[in-house]
């Protein structure tokens, strides 16, 4: 795997095929000359490589990827720099020393692009781990994909979520709230409007946190604001709250109905179901912290969760993928091939899955114009793959090239 930069300079980009999700199509004999930092022109591969020097000669930089398939970059919608997929606790300790927590974030950046990863959306937390990602990213101070950050995460006193955010204790101080964190340059909102599903009790989930009343207040004040929000929702009574009070997306969203479904297609509400986390759990090591009983209890929820993948592609649902990565057990990016592969266990197509990691993930983080498929006007943000993804999906496990562009200004 290699990482390459293409600065404001034009660019003639020859890889042996090209796969766009957006449109399906799959192209042969086709090259992507990038000017001034965008997508000019998809032509057809000029011939130079028999001593043609003329057409060398109009671009600053060739990028040869024979036996290649370009294709855009995958995006993570759901992850926690904050927290590092093997321990809780020291993930927390780590917050109180800077420099060991900047060196932490670098390493996680760095895993994201290895694996093809080229945008993030973080889900929040206490410390603004998140949004110093957001920064070191923008700050070009690494080679970075693009990052979003909510900061901290708005939450009830007394509820779920004590490393997320700060408890609110008077809620008519929510506009005080959001606009503290529009002033601190964040992305997007973070609602935790649930607690978390029970491993010991199927079925069970936190309690809601937020009246229909109040999360709407919380939409409008961060849509004003021209903030998208997230709601951590993970029972079938927090979704529907979420939903009808407006949100841009919820998160997990363990054991939807019918209803709920549809309203979210009439809404237009996003859902990031993180398979992940939970099925990384009932597999080794991991399996060995929970009683056959507990498994039991988790096999059974994220086997219903697949099941309504599906149900919920039927229905017409926004799906994204995000892979909660931070979380115990999954890591900074290669969790988003697993998420890929149980997205295709619950029967969607290789294509659909290929959609949602790039087209779907870039409209639900405002990036669309910039990122997600092989369009002339959009960055060059891409992986190229041994083999054709469409195919199998393996071959996007381990990237064999990586081309994004080299300004911050690009993200």
């Amino acid at each position: 795997m290699s990482i390459t930069t293409i600065k404001n300079e034009k660019t003639l980009i020859n890889p042996e095929n090209i796969l766009d999700p957006e449109s399906g199509k799959f192209f042969k004999g086709k090259s992507i000359i990038i000017d001034k930092g965008r997508i000019s022109k998809i032509i057809d591969k000029p011939e130079f490589r028999d001593g043609n020097t003329e057409i060398c000669s109009h671009f600053n930089n060739i990028i040869d990827l024979p036996g290649l398939t370009l294709l855009p970059g995958l995006i993570d919608s759901h992850i926690h720099f904050a927290l590092d997929g093997v321990s809780f606790k020291d993930s927390l300790n780590r917050w109180d020393e800077p420099d060991l927590m900047e060196k932490k974030i670098k390493e996680e950046i760095s895993s994201y692009l290895e694996c093809g990863i080229i945008a993030v959306r973080d889900g929040g937390d206490k410390a603004g781990i998140g949004l110093k990602a957001q920064k070191i990213s923008r700050d070009n101070k690494v080679i970075s994909p693009i990052v979003q950050s909510p900061g901290y995460a708005l939450r009830k006193e007394g509820f779920y979520g004590s490393f997320l955010g700060e408890g609110i204790t008077n809620f008519s101080k929510i506009k005080e709230k959001i606009r503290e964190l529009a002033d601190m340059g964040v992305s997007h909102i973070k609602v935790l409007e649930s607690g978390i599903v029970s491993f010991k009790e199927y079925g069970k989930v936190g309690p809601v946190q937020f009246t229909l009343s109040e999360m709407e207040q919380i939409v409008e004040v961060s849509h004003k604001l021209g903030l998208k929000v997230m709601t951590h929702a993970s029972s079938d009574e927090a979704v529907k709250i979420s939903t009808l009070a407006g949100v841009d997306s919820v998160e997990h969203g363990y054991f939807l109905s019918e209803d709920t479904m549809e309203l979210m297609v009439e809404r237009g509400t996003y859902w990031i179901p993180t398979v992940v986390p939970m099925k990384k759990q009932t597999i080794m090591p991991w399996k060995e912290n929970f009683s056959a009983n507990q498994i039991e209890v988790i096999e059974k929820t994220y086997t219903l969760h697949l099941e309504n993948i599906k149900r919920g592609f039927n229905t017409g649902v926004n799906l994204a993928i995000g892979t909660d990565s931070g979380a115990n057990a999954v890591f900074h990016g290669k969790s988003i091939f697993y998420e890929m592969q149980l997205y295709e266990i619950a029967g969607l197509s290789k294509l659909e899955i290929l959609k949602t990691a790039t087209i779907q993930n870039a409209r639900l983080m405002n990036l669309d114009e910039k990122i997600g498929s092989v369009k002339v006007g959009k960055f060059p943000y891409f992986i190229a793959v041994e083999g054709n993804p469409l195919d199998d999906l393996s071959c996007l496990e381990k990237p064999e090239k990586i081309i994004i562009p080299d300004s911050s200004k690009n993200r």
